[in-house]
């Protein structure tokens, strides 16, 4: 198996550098790289690759919006935002747009891999150091479930979710089917109107903390 990724990134030495990185590691190939997203939606009509790194700041566009458009042509690729910014409001942009996953530019070579490899296999995955400052901007404050319907075995199966288990894994624990399992995500999506695993758990986050960060 070799997972083939596209890097979109306005800095040359920034792609040079990530590809030189990943493909030190078997089972990956970079396969395209481009300054913005008109370089990299046309290399992606012909090679459709399993993962794009996408920064989130680009000289010639949003990487949020780019990454919410990435999600609705090609719903099958899943998206790394790497990028140095780690501000919370950002994150959850990112995440609202489809991101699969959230890192930091400053993460080490390992880190990277293990976050490439989690993205792949359908696991959301956010920067320890995001997650942390997203917290020290909200105060507790359990869900009301009754707001959205979810059900115990809701709440077990999205909070299984959230830490970034595969269905697999969330059956072997619940000792449920992986049918069980799906079946259940397909109807919390429906239950709190996400369309992603990376949204669900920001969902979950949100709903077991409850924001009061600053307007922007």
């Amino acid at each position: 198996m070799t997972i083939q990724l596209m890097i979109v990134d306005d800095h040359s030495v920034v792609r040079d550098g990530l590809r030189f990185l990943i493909e030190l590691n078997e089972g990956f190939q970079v396969i395209g790289e481009a300054e913005n997203m008109s370089g990299a939606f046309q290399q992606m009509e012909k090679r459709k690759p399993d993962i794009l790194i996408l920064d989130y700041k680009l000289s010639q566009g949003d990487g949020v919006i780019a990454c919410r458009e990435i999600k609705r042509r090609y719903p099958q690729v899943k998206v790394l935002v790497l990028t140095a910014f780690a501000e919370p409001h950002v994150v959850l942009e990112a995440i609202k747009a489809g991101a699969d996953g959230y890192l930091l530019k400053n993460a080490d070579h390992d880190t990277l891999i293990r976050a490439l490899l989690d993205v792949y296999e359908g696991k959301s995955v956010l920067d320890p150091s995001v997650t942390d400052l997203v917290l020290n901007r909200i105060r507790i404050n359990r869900p009301d479930t009754e707001e959205t319907g979810l059900s115990e075995r809701d709440e077990q199966v999205l909070d299984l979710m959230s830490q970034g288990l595969t269905n697999q894994e969330i059956a072997e624990l619940l000792d449920i089917t992986d049918k069980t399992v799906r079946n259940t995500i397909s109807q919390i999506f429906k239950k709190i109107d996400v369309t992603n695993r990376t949204e669900a758990a920001a969902y979950w986050l949100k709903r077991q903390y409850k924001y009061s960060l600053p307007e922007q």
